[in-house]
């Protein structure tokens, strides 16, 4: 993500995640990510880089990337409007940047390498095209 908006990424500061060091390859895109506000971490100063993304930690990357804002409520009857990512969640659909299934967005469920490659090819067709 951080590529795709910045092209050249170089970074400022240092991380403050402890599973992220400076000769991981992934590292100073997490850290770009970090300083821009795209991801923030987990409670236990991890970022967990080796792990799956859930369709939920998706849905507020791409809502904190593009800054993107629900005009409603999400419709998806998993996601109430108390739930922690109803914004994020709501803001993806109504860009159709992602989809659920029988009404379900799944927040928890990982995301595929087919549901990234979809959302990759709908975020250069509607976001970085156009720039």
């Amino acid at each position: 993500m951080t590529k795709l908006l910045y092209k050249e990424v170089s970074v400022t500061s240092k991380t403050e995640y402890k599973d992220v060091k400076p000769g991981d390859w992934h590292y100073k895109y997490i850290v770009k990510a970090k300083e821009t506000g795209i991801i923030g971490g987990f409670p236990d100063g991890s970022f967990k880089p080796n792990e799956p993304l859930t369709r939920e930690q998706v849905a507020i990357i791409l809502a904190n990337a593009f800054k993107l804002k629900a005009q409603q409520a999400s419709t998806f009857k998993d996601v109430p409007s108390d739930h922690p990512s109803a914004s994020f969640i709501a803001a993806v659909e109504e860009q159709k940047l992602m989809k659920g299934t029988n009404g379900q967005f799944q927040p928890k469920q990982a995301v595929t390498r087919e549901m990234a490659a979809v959302i990759a090819v709908k975020l250069y067709d509607d976001f970085i095209s156009k720039k």
